[in-house]
């Protein structure tokens, strides 16, 4: 029987359209058993084999001591980590101990870490509810009654006491006291003693800082501040000050981003006549040295960070694409490889007339000053002296804590898959618990977070896991 050139063309599509199904099903197939079969292999490097002795280190470290069973989970504070449960009988948080076991059962719609003992606990609607504070036997001991809390810090919590529109700012002791009255537009938490806190609004206030008894210990004057960290606070002063508090702060070599002890005493960042950008940006001091970033006051790609010591000098030179805070003697940074690609460069004999204002390199005229093009963007760890002490090689990191760091690795096969993966490095940058998880986080107290799938759990860093109990 002849088939018409319509029938054959329908034919022939139809076979096309089996062969490519067919075709996509065995690549998912594929694609599936390989993934399988690499993070099969990635699990099996952690484990010891069963025709080796397995020593007490490499046979608990990085072992599940809670298996991955909730949908959140925060750090460890103080022995107990808060956990979120959703599932068709409950959407609540609730805290559990270091065995995994409830000690206070999921009911809260959202809560705190435990800081000082308490932890913040959000109780009602979601809506209409308060904030109040409970201890680690789930007992309220500031019944919920307020808009918002934050944690304690120095055995004091800063308090919003009104509506949204005319409240203040306050502090509160342990047992509901109000120590420092509501009074302020903005506050930070109280660290080494002292909180900084800002009289007037977003445009005109400035920043000071208060003891325990809302004395002034620092009058406002700057326009931004820190918390104070190792004894010293990052401020900032512009150029031309007009208030009434700063008859020492008038010279332009006190401006800008500079930082101040807790006597107010005000220290600038020597860095030099080598460096042709100005320090646009400081954090608090972390590990006896704080990162600076060099250069204009928004993100581009010509920033550069820093570190300079607590006498303002730079001692890890601004050449970083972007850093992490030190801890323990390391810091998280990424380097990169940058090009400048596009620019076009005309020789100058070719212009009968140079306009004002026109780029000169050399013997050319810059027609076109291109892109600067970032590749290869890995993160190691530098030391404080700005040595790579581990190369840049990986993703993603974390901070070192009890001696290890979270790492991410990319793992591309070909164009079948792409699998973002966690494990955890020792500080000479060797791989203790292979990449393995989809999701980490820093250790704290013994203990990391872990997400296998959808689930998190915790691993312990510990050679023997009764010492994280």
């Amino acid at each position: 029987m002849k088939m018409t050139r319509m029938e054959l063309s329908e034919n022939i599509a139809y076979w096309r359209n089996q062969q490519e199904t067919r075709t996509g099903e065995h690549m998912k197939t594929l694609q599936y058993l390989i993934t399988l079969l690499f993070f099969c292999f990635l699990c099996g490097c952690n484990t010891p084999s069963g025709d080796k002795q397995a020593t007490k280190d490499d046979s608990t470290l990085g072992q599940m001591v809670i298996i991955p069973q909730f949908d959140y989970v925060g750090d460890f504070h103080e022995g107990l980590a808060k956990v979120w449960v959703k599932n068709k009988k409950t959407d609540k948080w609730g805290f559990i101990n270091k065995k995994g076991k409830w000690v206070i059962k999921p009911q809260f719609n959202y809560v705190g870490d435990f800081h000082d003992e308490l932890a913040k606990v959000w109780f009602g609607d979601k809506k209409i509810g308060k904030w109040g504070f409970m201890d680690k036997q789930g007992n309220w001991v500031i019944k919920p009654q307020f808009n918002y809390v934050d944690d304690f810090h120095d055995g004091l919590a800063k308090v919003w006491f009104g509506d949204n529109k005319i409240g203040k700012w306050g502090f509160m002791d342990k047992q509901g006291n109000w120590v420092i009255k509501p009074q302020f537009n903005y506050v930070g938490d109280f660290h080494d003693e002292l909180a900084m806190v800002r009289k007037g609004d977003d445009n005109t206030g400035k920043w000071g800082f208060i003891d325990k008894k809302g004395n002034w210990v620092i009058k406002p004057q700057f326009n931004s501040a820190d918390s104070f960290s190792e004894g010293l606070a990052g401020v900032y002063l512009p150029s031309v000050i007009d208030d009434g508090f700063t008859t020492t702060f008038k010279t332009l070599e006190n401006s800008g981003f500079l930082f101040i002890d807790k006597q107010g005493k005000i220290y600038t960042c020597n860095i030099g006549e080598s460096y042709d950008k100005n320090v646009s940006e400081m954090w608090p001091f972390s590990d006896g040295l704080a990162k600076v970033k060099m250069g204009s006051t928004k993100f581009t790609e010509c920033d550069t960070y820093g570190f300079i010591n607590k006498q303002g000098e730079m001692v890890v030179r601004p050449r970083l694409y972007i850093a992490q805070d030190f801890s323990d003697g390391l810091a998280g940074a990424c380097d990169t490889h940058r090009e400048l690609v596009g620019r076009q460069l005309v020789p100058i004999d070719k212009y009968d007339i140079i306009k004002p204002g026109t780029m000169v390199v050399g013997n050319f005229i810059v027609k076109n000053e291109g892109r600067l093009d970032i590749t290869s963007t890995k993160w190691g760890y530098i030391n404080k002296q700005g040595i790579w002490v581990i190369p840049p090689q990986f993703d993603e990191v974390g901070k070192f804590s009890n001696g290890l760091a979270r790492i991410r690795i990319d793992v591309k096969w070909r164009w079948l898959f792409t699998a973002n993966q966690w494990g955890f490095i020792d500080q000479q940058g060797k791989m203790v618990i292979y990449p393995q998880f989809d999701d980490a986080r820093d250790f704290s107290e013994g203990l990391a977070a872990v997400r296998i799938d959808s689930k998190w759990g915790f691993i312990s860093c510990k050679a023997n896991t009764n010492e994280t109990e």
